[in-house]
């Protein structure tokens, strides 16, 4: 299995043609949740559940930045962010579970906060809870859980201004 040494992570923009993409990539991060149902209700929830989740990413972050995850020009994943009261909030991550384990998310999300660190701005996400995947690596990436309601964990990563220093020892 490659490795993110061996594959780079580009961004491109999404595109009216991405739609298939987007919601096999959508029903790929939540096969286990549907898996007990027949095919045709599977299928007809996901379409639901993704209309209703693209609507309400376009209600609550009109700003949105979206983009496809490539690697070696394949289609991998997708993100979503947005600035939002001077911070950085990613709205959403998600890579196909066929290229999970190999680094490529860190890699965009280590990325996203270069470039938070050179606006000295924080990221902000929120996760379910019981991800307990995406919460590791947004701990081993430096973020701290500073909330928990609904079944969804709050996680800011500090901006370099917010960050403490230590005081030499003197």
């Amino acid at each position: 299995m490659p490795v993110l040494s061996d594959l780079r992570p580009v961004l491109r923009p999404v595109l009216p043609g991405d739609e298939a993409f987007l919601r096999d990539l959508f029903e790929s991060s939540r096969s286990a949740d549907f898996a007990l149902l027949p095919g045709t209700t599977r299928s007809t929830l996901i379409g639901m559940q993704f209309r209703a989740q693209a609507e309400q990413y376009r209600a609550d972050y009109p700003q949105t930045q979206h983009a496809i995850i490539t690697v070696d020009g394949a289609s991998v994943g997708q993100i979503r962010t947005a600035r939002r009261q001077g911070a950085i909030l990613l709205v959403d991550i998600s890579v196909l579970d066929t290229r999970r384990g190999r680094g490529i998310g860190s890699a965009v999300i280590s990325s996203l906060i270069t470039q938070a660190d050179a606006s000295r701005l924080p990221v902000h996400l929120s996760v379910w809870a019981l991800n307990t995947p995406a919460r590791r690596l947004y701990a081993r990436l430096g973020f701290l859980e500073i909330a928990a309601e609904a079944g969804f964990a709050s996680m800011h990563r500090p901006s370099p201004s917010e960050t403490p220093t230590l005081a030499p020892e003197g």
